[in-house]
C-alpha cells in the first residue's frame, strides 16, 4: 500500500513539473500588449524597422530579411505588390483554396511607430511536429516554421518586429512601378530550403495565402 501511495505521488510531481506548452494566442496578445519601440535599429532601402536584443538577423536581401529566434528561422517579405497597387491598377490573382484550415486564427489593430493606426492578422497551422506561422499587415507578410514549445516567443517577437516597420512606400512605386513584381529573391529561397522535408507544403500554403507575390 505504502508503494502505490508512493507510485502515485511520483506520478503527481512528475505531471504538475511538465512543461505546459503556452496556449496559442498568448504570443500574440503580449507582442500587441507591449510598448512599441520609439526607435529603429535596422535600415534598408525599402524600409527600416527594430528588432529586439534577442532576435538575430541571418541575411537580408532588398525585400527580404531572414531573422532566427532561438535557433528558428523566421522570414518577413515585403508586399511590394500591395503597395504598387495602391497607385496603379495591377492584374491581383484571386485567393485560392486553402488546403486546410488554420489551428488559430485572428487580427487586431496597432499603433504603429509613427502613430498610425495600422492592422495585422495572424494565422497558425499545425503541419505535423511544426507549426506554421503567418503574419501580415498592409505592407508586410512575415512566416515561421517552429515547435510547439517556440510559438509563443516567436509569434511575440514578429509582432514586435511588424509594429515597427517603417516603409518607403514612394521608393518602392518608383523602382517597381514600370516593371515586373518579383519576390523570388535568395533569402526567400534560403529559407524554404531550410525547411523540414516533411513540411514540403509550406511553400504553397505560403504562397495560396498571399496570391499576389508571384
Amino acid at each position: 500500500m505504502k508503494r502505490i501511495a508512493l507510485l502515485l505521488l511520483s506520478l503527481f510531481v512528475l505531471v504538475g513539473c511538465t512543461t505546459k506548452m503556452p496556449s496559442l494566442d498568448t504570443g500574440f496578445k503580449q507582442g500587441l500588449s507591449k510598448p512599441v519601440s520609439q526607435s529603429t535599429n535596422h535600415k534598408k532601402r525599402f524600409m527600416r524597422y527594430y528588432t529586439p536584443p534577442h532576435v538575430g538577423v541571418k541575411k537580408a536581401d532588398t525585400n527580404s530579411t531572414l531573422f532566427t529566434v532561438e535557433g528558428f528561422d523566421v522570414l518577413m517579405r515585403l508586399s511590394i505588390d500591395k503597395i504598387v497597387s495602391e497607385n496603379f491598377d495591377y492584374d491581383k490573382k484571386s485567393e485560392t483554396e486553402k488546403t486546410q484550415d488554420p489551428v488559430f486564427e485572428d487580427s487586431a489593430s496597432y499603433i504603429d511607430i509613427q502613430d498610425e493606426t495600422r492592422n495585422m492578422k495572424v494565422r497558425i497551422y499545425k503541419m505535423n511536429e511544426y507549426y506554421a506561422i503567418f503574419l501580415n499587415n498592409e505592407s508586410v507578410d512575415m512566416l515561421a516554421l517552429v515547435p510547439g514549445t517556440n510559438v509563443s516567443i516567436t509569434l511575440e517577437s514578429m509582432v514586435d518586429i511588424l509594429k515597427t516597420g517603417v516603409i518607403n512606400k514612394d521608393v518602392v512605386v518608383s523602382a517597381y512601378s514600370n516593371k515586373e513584381i518579383s519576390n523570388y529573391d535568395s533569402t526567400y529561397s534560403e529559407f524554404f530550403e531550410q525547411t523540414p522535408p516533411e513540411t514540403g507544403t509550406l511553400k504553397d500554403m505560403y504562397e495560396q495565402l498571399n496570391p499576389n507575390r508571384d
